[in-house]
């Protein structure tokens, strides 16, 4: 395939909201405790195992998910574009549902692994230092990557904190699960301006500021496939894709608005983070 050279936007939080709606069908809701109860288990599942990262350093938010427990250490995942480093992962307020759905605010502790422009990837693992509370609330909620990759057209559902403001007082998540929140190509190493973003998928998941780090799910089997990391940007040049032109180029690689007027997401399947 041929290099692209798209305009974009990364979607972590901005002084200007950064928002893409991809297709005809719209369904972003925020979620309340009582919308949660009302959830399929693995609707509640990726609920519970996305945190907000408040990065009080640069000022924005973010998403992560749990990612795995290693001895006594549980592992996030965000992107590096939310949590860059040490100092800045000293300075970060994440924000939780505890067992009884109330917030909870915990720290980050440490940068285990991080990926950023220079190694074509996006992506960054920490720790939250652990303690009975901890423990007792993530110990159940820990994410599988998916085993194999996603194929075009498979359905997803994604939950972020996309649109809203750093505020460590609230947990003001969003679920994303329409008809239009599919894969729609890929993976490729896309070029992305100055610089190349390896195994790269586009979807048709709709995205806003703040849902950088969010995770990608299989609604068949709610196991994570991807991280969102970016969103290209949408003008009168550039116009949405309709639902019914998602379905006609499903696939296609080669069809440059898969690409141009899409959400991006990496794909985790084959990079063991």
């Amino acid at each position: 395939m041929k290099h692209l050279f798209l305009i974009f936007s990364i979607v972590s939080s901005s002084v200007f909201a950064v928002r893409l709606r991809v297709g005809d069908a719209r369904e972003r809701f925020d979620v309340n405790i009582k919308k949660l109860s009302l959830m399929s288990d693995i609707e509640k599942k990726i609920i519970l195992a996305t945190l907000k990262v408040n990065n009080k350093k640069s000022n924005s938010i973010g998403t992560a998910i749990v990612l795995k427990k290693e001895g006594q250490n549980f592992y996030f995942i965000t992107n590096n574009h939310v949590i860059k480093n040490q100092d800045e992962c000293d300075k970060v307020i994440l924000t939780a549902l505890d067992r009884d759905y109330s917030r909870t605010n915990l720290k980050c502790d440490k940068i285990i692994e991080t990926k950023a422009k220079s190694d074509n990837l996006d992506y960054t693992i920490f720790t939250i230092k652990n303690s009975d509370k901890v423990s007792e609330i993530f110990s159940d909620r820990i994410v599988e990557i998916a085993d194999k990759d996603p194929a075009p057209g498979e359905l997803f559902i994604t939950a972020g904190f996309g649109s809203k403001s750093f505020n460590e007082r609230k947990f003001d998540i969003s679920l994303s699960n329409d008809s239009d929140c599919k894969m729609l190509a890929g993976p490729i190493d896309l070029t992305i301006q100055d610089y190349k973003m390896n195994n790269t998928i586009a979807l048709g998941c709709d995205v806003s500021s703040g849902d950088s780090g969010s995770g990608v799910f299989s609604r068949q089997t709610g196991k994570l496939v991807a991280i969102f990391f970016g969103a290209a940007k949408i003008s009168r040049k550039n116009k949405e894709l309709t639902s019914a032109e998602i379905e006609q180029n499903i696939g296609d690689n080669n069809y440059v608005r898969n690409w141009s007027a899409s959400s991006w997401a990496t794909q985790l399947t084959n990079l063991n983070p």
